[in-house]
């Protein structure tokens, strides 16, 4: 039975980027999305799987597939040869994370095959919602949620998400977070704004400008007729984060073969 959409935990999308499990992840997902949960693979399945992941070698899955099973995301029963797909429940309660959250993002089939680009626009999202919210909370402070608290906060699309943040987020260095942006960038699941924000400053004196503030080195430049300072880029994504069915399988650490409820969609 083929699954055509999982609702993927948002602790899971954060810890495959932190920990850089793509390749892990996406051969998890797609035995989790060709079984119920219970599976036998046979050659024609190696070798598909193989191609669709990228590895040089079927002893590259083989390899990935044993450290699926170490990590307990996997079980094996080597007289059956059955392997047994853990739920996402299953999964999370092998990350020892202090404080699960019931966030997921709706993962279509074709998100395993960009699934880097995927996982980082739900990282993106997470932080875009908290953002925007905290944005909504100083508005509701200054107008008292009156119609122009209202026009404002809606006229919030894009909020700004600097690498240097998303580098600390993730604990990653600020040349890969930026390269995690334009790979999200790239496949449409976010948009980037550029944010030149104008100064009140002549043109003739944008070069004592720069070199009077060289932290700012090449972040001053014409802009509108006058000069403008180049901050860090807003971003919007195209993806929306659900909620995810309560369940107590997590904190007990029961082990289900099949299908989990925990896959259901439901609404935030």
């Amino acid at each position: 039975m083929k699954q055509t959409y999982f609702n993927i935990p948002l602790d899971l999308c954060y810890y495959a980027v932190r920990n850089k499990k793509f390749r892990l992840l996406r051969l998890y997902l797609l035995l989790k999305q060709n079984s119920n949960g219970i599976l036998r693979l046979e050659t024609e399945a190696i070798q598909e799987l193989t191609k669709k992941i990228g590895y040089k070698s079927v002893r590259s899955l083989f390899n990935n597939l044993d450290e699926l099973i170490n990590m307990n995301w996997v079980g094996y029963n080597s007289r059956s040869r059955f392997y047994f797909i853990r739920s996402f429940n299953n999964v999370l309660s092998q990350l020892n994370i202090a404080k699960l959250r019931r966030k997921g993002a709706l993962l279509k089939y074709e998100h395993i095959e960009n699934l880097e680009a995927f996982l980082i626009s739900v990282i993106l999202e997470d932080l875009y919602t908290k953002i925007r919210w905290k944005k909504r909370q100083e508005l509701a402070r200054e107008f008292k949620k009156g119609r122009a608290f209202q026009v404002l906060a809606d006229s919030i699309v894009y909020v700004e998400i600097s690498c240097k943040y998303l580098a600390k987020v993730l604990d990653i260095s600020i040349s890969t977070a930026y390269k995690y942006k334009q790979l999200a960038f790239k496949s449409g699941m976010i948009d980037i704004m550029k944010n030149i924000k104008p100064l009140n400053v002549s043109p003739v004196m944008l070069f004592h400008i720069n070199k009077s503030v060289p932290e700012y080195k090449g972040r001053f430049r014409k802009h509108g007729g006058g000069v403008g300072v180049v901050c860090s880029d807003k971003v919007r994504t195209n993806i929306k984060l659900l909620r995810r069915k309560k369940t107590n399988d997590i904190k007990k650490g029961v082990y289900k073969r099949g299908a989990s409820s925990d896959d259901q969609i439901h609404p935030a």
